[in-house]
């Protein structure tokens, strides 16, 4: 299944994000433009993202580069379900979450269910494993993160979910590599 969805994130975070999915996540491409506030400073961020099966990329248009990871997360997940069905895995990692839900809501045509995570103040609506909208309030914060456009079954381009071949691509290690070699310099 092909998708686009737009966001509009609001809250203590301002913003927008495009997301393209081919087969629910398996091949996906981000961009995300936020800003937020903190101590009177409004920090701008822009992210672009690739995901292919188990690499992802990220992506610097300026400096026409990107840096290719093992995406650890999605292989450890698709060996812990035994499944690569990532609307079932998504379902299973909400439950284990504390997650309920709590009925369904139609939203952009739709019928979601409703999922609530009460210790962290958040409630979503997924509709086949993506959530299409969610609010969470924490720590005085929050950010909602709501489509205003979904195209299920769109066409996407594949440049769209690919790595430009003008980029000049480097390695960057395995993400969880890094994080071993942080907590061993921690203790």
């Amino acid at each position: 299944v092909y998708a686009i969805v737009e966001y509009i994130i609001s809250g203590a975070q301002k913003g927008k994000e495009i997301l393209r999915l081919d087969r629910w996540g398996l091949r996906a491409a981000k961009r995300e433009e936020l800003e937020m506030k903190a101590g009177g400073m409004t920090i701008p961020t822009k992210t672009e993202t690739i995901m292919d099966g188990e690499f992802t990329y990220a992506l610097d248009r300026d400096k026409n580069t990107a840096t290719k990871t093992t995406n650890q997360m999605l292989t450890q997940i698709t060996a812990k379900h035994e499944t690569k069905d990532l609307a079932e895995i998504g379902e299973r990692t909400l439950k284990a979450m504390g997650a309920k839900k709590t009925g369904t809501e139609i939203f952009l045509g739709k019928k979601c269910d409703i999922w609530e995570v009460t210790n962290l103040g958040t409630r979503m609506l997924v509709y086949k494993g993506l959530v299409l909208n969610s609010k969470t309030s924490m720590a005085g914060m929050t950010i909602i993160r709501e489509a205003t456009k979904f195209e299920e079954n769109a066409k996407i381009s594949e440049e769209k979910l690919t790595v430009p071949s003008t980029m000049e691509i480097s390695e960057g290690g395995n993400p969880m590599d890094i994080l071993k070699q942080l907590k061993k310099k921690k203790n």
